[in-house]
């Protein structure tokens, strides 16, 4: 599990599944109509977001979301200017 303020090792990815079998990635409205997409690093963030999940669920008739769990992060590149 990931401390706040620490390295990030560990995320949750939501994943919608729609009736065909495609995925794609959820997200939800916040404030000033800012969209956040559905990815956690620590677990009560991630419980916070199964309820936004079961409540967008509600709303797609035959879909279905994920939540998967990566671990063992390294580094691919730095983007620095």
């Amino acid at each position: 599990m990931n401390d706040p303020g620490k390295r990030i090792d560990t995320v949750w990815l939501f994943v919608a599944i729609d009736r065909d079998g495609d995925e794609g990635l959820p997200a939800f409205e916040g404030p000033n109509k800012m969209m956040f997409p559905m990815i956690a690093s620590d677990e009560r963030r991630r419980d916070l977001l199964v309820g936004v999940a079961k409540d967008l669920v509600k709303l797609t008739f035959g879909s279905r979301i994920e939540v998967r769990k990566f671990t063992g992060a390294y580094e691919l590149e730095q983007v620095i200017e």
